[in-house]
């Protein structure tokens, strides 16, 4: 309602402008007439007789535009009246006919203008006195005219301005109605939602309970019967071990005894059993060594760790754990450890487990092609990873199914980011940042060139990108420098600057640009789109980072780019706020991966401790307090992180006020207890965990780099701030 009467406003205050401009078109046409008045008198002396004729003509000359200007104005007055019964819709069509009207007037304007200059040639014999009487009578009607048309102008106005506010108000007491109806049921949702929550918690608990005590009875047997098995395992080759050692002592022994006899050196036989003794310990050790290697050259490699551990991920969707029996590939798992089992307070759908069974068989394929193994140090990203994906529809999660995507909600599409992140956090970080991108070309672009862009982009075809960060403000907006300038026509910018850090610059082809387009600090923000085949684009080389290296990162430099006004995301202004949408679900998305990559590394050490080939003689790490206690901290923050990207998705999907607060807290949490969680599993490790190929050591890089990407922590802490202030201002 406020938008159509600020229209009906601005089209009152326009025609109040044009009757301004044909007013002065009168004054500019009375001066002129002055001008050859002058002329006239100069050049006429003989044709007096005929100034009776031209007084007369001349009078009903002004008479008629009087009432041109009357009936115009009379016109405008009923036009405008007309406007602010009806609709915005009819307020373009009003415009267009005043303008029409306007056309008109000046028309007629012209051409008796041109008939009064042609009637002045012919009179060059008419009096002086005349030719002054007809200018001072024709000035005094223009004047009277000019205070008529600027009175009635006012008039309008004041009324169009009564009605504005009028329907203001009332739009205001209709949107708090809206609003108090919105948040009671919201309200009224959430609190059957929680009691439902309690309800199935409190049974789950009970079956957790009871499925618990089972559990630790079969570990607690089992437990018994290994440590039996291993004692006498140990007792056995012990015993074998000084057997042999012992009989080759004792040989060693009699043969240095009986040389020192011979040849007369009792005094030193005692010593020369001594070293002989110290070199069969030193020969026994060599052999328990030389045993170790041979049967840790028989362990499976590190990559089908990783993918165990991937598959062990602590998912509360899976219910997957650290422990439990074998689980190499191929292998069944034989339900979760004491230690480790979880509980599923969210009941995943059929559609999220489809998803997720979508995004594992894009994991296994990607990782059983040949050119994946080595894009990371390339820094480059395969197009069959990209094919792969969009197979899957992983490329148009948000559009809606009447564009062609598959119109999912965010809380459905977090088992596709958990699922790939738990392999690979840069490529979830990639597709997350082109699916919030996409999600933009679909709800605030309209032109024909951003339908097009959607096209490529939602099978994947085109990858995109948002380009925000710039040197040396970083991830900080307003303190972007890139600008685009306006030319003098209105429908072309011209875009200079350059961005420092875009992920996936080197292979997308469609930007989301953030750049200045006034000098207030957010309101002079606006978001275009840019291709990388528009001349003045250029995409640097990429930069070799010690994470995220399966998603590109390059420079991204415009040298005076002309786009087209249809090239604006949304209104210019407001690139701020809708990049914010995008980077909202983005924060999201990167929660969810991070916290499930935590767990596949904190699980894939787990089994590495656990399959140790002298874990059985030696004990394993995981028996020590301290690290037991590292990882219940760790699993009991993933889940927690794993809770808070469910939440923050659930808001946003209903448009709730705390939604973006909740997206950033639980994007800079989960990042947290990732790297924390990778931490322990480093500890768990010992210096195994240091080594460049291990899982953890690639986690730890890529954590690093998360943590800036959609915005770095010191920034959404200021989301967050603002979100509780909010509430307390309540």
């Amino acid at each position: 309602m406020s938008s159509g009467a600020a229209a009906v406003k601005a089209q009152a205050e326009a025609l109040q402008e044009q009757g301004r401009s044909g007013l002065a078109g009168l004054d500019a046409a009375t001066a002129h007439a002055g001008a050859l008045a002058a002329q006239g008198r100069e050049q006429l002396n003989g044709a007096k007789a005929s100034a009776g004729v031209l007084q007369s003509e001349g009078q009903a000359q002004i008479d008629a535009i009087n009432g041109q200007a009357e009936s115009l104005a009379a016109e405008g007055k009923a036009q405008l009246d007309s406007a602010k019964a009806q609709a915005l819709a009819q307020a373009g069509a009003m415009k267009a006919q005043a303008q029409a009207h306007l056309d008109g007037v000046k028309s007629q304007a012209g051409e008796l203008k041109a008939k009064g200059q042609a009637q002045l040639d012919a009179a060059k014999a008419q009096a002086v006195a005349q030719a002054d009487a007809l200018k001072a009578q024709g000035q005094a009607h223009a004047e009277a005219a000019k205070s008529q048309a600027l009175a009635q102008a006012d008039a309008v106005k004041a009324r169009a301005l009564g009605e504005v506010e009028a329907r203001k108000a009332q739009a205001l007491e209709q949107a708090e109605a809206v609003k108090a109806q919105a948040l009671a049921q919201a309200e009224a949702a959430k609190s059957q939602a929680l009691a439902q929550a309690d309800a199935l918690k409190a049974e789950g608990q009970a079956q957790l309970d009871a499925a618990k005590a089972e559990a630790l009875g079969q570990a607690e047997e089992l437990k018994a019967e290994a440590a039996g098995m291993a004692q006498a395992a140990l007792g056995a080759a012990s015993s074998g071990l000084g057997k042999l050692f012992s009989g080759a002592l004792g040989s060693m022994a009699d043969v240095v005894a009986k040389a020192a006899e011979a040849a007369g050196l009792d005094g030193v036989a005692e010593q020369l059993a001594s070293a002989a003794e110290k070199r069969a310990v030193a020969f026994g050790d060599s052999f328990v060594d030389d045993v170790t290697d041979a049967v840790e050259g028989a362990q499976r490699s590190l990559s089908q760790r990783f993918r165990g551990g991937v598959r062990r991920s602590l998912s509360m969707r899976n219910r997957m754990r650290f422990g439990g029996g074998g689980n190499d590939e191929g292998e069944e798992d034989d339900g979760p450890s004491a230690l480790t089992e979880g509980l599923q307070l969210y009941a995943e759908t059929g559609k999220q487990r489809s998803l997720r069974a979508d995004a594992r068989a894009l994991v296994e394929a990607v990782a059983g092609q040949a050119e994946v193994r080595e894009w990371r140090l390339r820094c480059s990203l395969p197009r069959s990873v990209l094919e792969a994906a969009a197979r899957y529809g992983f490329g148009r999660l948000l559009v809606s199914k009447g564009q062609g995507g598959l119109g999912l909600t965010l809380d459905n599409t977090l088992p596709v980011f958990e699922t790939i992140g738990a392999a690979d956090l840069a490529l979830a970080g990639l597709l997350a940042a082109h699916n919030a991108a996409a999600f933009l070309l679909a709800t605030e672009c309209t032109s024909k060139l951003h339908e097009k862009l959607l096209r490529q982009c939602k099978d994947l075809g085109s990858l995109a990108a948002l380009a925000v960060s710039e040197a040396p403000g970083g991830s900080d907006e307003l303190s972007t420098a890139t600008y685009a300038e306006k030319d003098l026509s209105g429908q072309y910018y011209t875009l200079s600057g350059c961005k420092a850090w875009v992920a996936g610059a080197a292979a997308a082809d469609v930007f989301l640009v953030l750049v200045r387009t006034g000098v207030e600090a957010r309101r002079g923000l606006t978001l275009f789109t840019v291709t990388k085949n528009m001349p003045g684009v250029s995409v640097g080389k990429p930069q070799v980072l010690e994470g995220w290296r399966s998603t590109p990162v390059a420079p991204l430099s415009f040298n005076k780019v002309t786009v087209r006004t249809e090239c604006l995301v949304g209104r210019e202004g407001h690139g701020l706020e809708i990049l914010e949408l995008a980077q909202d679900v983005q924060r999201v998305w990167l929660a969810a991966a991070a916290a499930a990559h935590g767990e596949a590394s904190l699980s894939a050490a787990v089994e590495a401790v656990r399959t140790h080939p002298a874990a059985l003689l030696l004990g394993k790490s995981l028996d020590r307090p301290t690290h037991q206690l590292d990882v219940v901290k760790a699993r009991t923050e993933l889940q927690a992180a794993q809770f808070m990207a469910r939440a923050a998705a659930q808001q946003l999907d209903v448009k709730a006020p705390s939604g973006p607060a909740d997206a950033a807290a639980a994007k800079v949490f989960a990042v947290r207890a990732a790297q924390r969680a990778v931490e322990a599993a480093v500890r768990i490790r010992g210096w195994d965990g240091l080594g460049a190929a291990e899982p953890a050591h690639a986690a730890q890089s890529d954590l690093a780099a998360a943590d800036f990407v959609a915005g770095p922590p010191d920034a959404l802490y200021g989301r967050i701030f603002g979100e509780v202030f909010r509430m307390v201002g309540q």
